[in-house]
């Protein structure tokens, strides 16, 4: 099975939420303990994070069903499939879909970020992940 290539230098990132993760990716740890850090000082490097979180994520759930396509196919093209098949819930597509538009605009928009813009995606992360 085809697995999704990651972040190539996993940093050993101290998180308080997403070291549960580290038995499925040391990737997913890393990514969310960025996020983490990032959260109050630099919200749109947070988003940005979330977002890679997220589409990593959805890759390993894809590589898992034997649905994944290889790293050409985008976030979004992964999550319709995902959600077409029924294999990630409602909530989490949503949430996936949501942190895939934000980074994106945390991405290609230059602004001042209020943190609230993360807290939201922050929170319900991980508040999903426990489902």
């Amino acid at each position: 099975m085809d697995r999704p290539t990651s972040v190539r230098n996993v940093r050993m990132v101290t998180t308080a939420n997403f070291g549960f993760l580290r038995v499925h990716d040391p990737n997913l740890v890393s990514l969310g303990g960025l996020a983490e850090r990032y959260f109050r000082d630099d919200p749109p490097t947070c988003l940005i994070k979330l977002r890679q979180f997220a589409e990593l994520f959805s890759k390993l759930i894809a590589a898992h069903h034997a649905l994944y396509i290889g790293e050409r196919e985008s976030f979004e093209d992964t999550l319709r499939r995902l959600s077409f098949e029924r294999i990630l819930p409602r909530e989490v597509a949503d949430l996936f879909h949501h942190l895939r538009k934000l980074g994106n605009a945390a991405a290609h928009e230059v602004s001042t970020w209020p943190s609230s813009e993360s807290r939201g995606p922050m929170e319900k992360s991980r508040g999903s992940l426990r489902c």
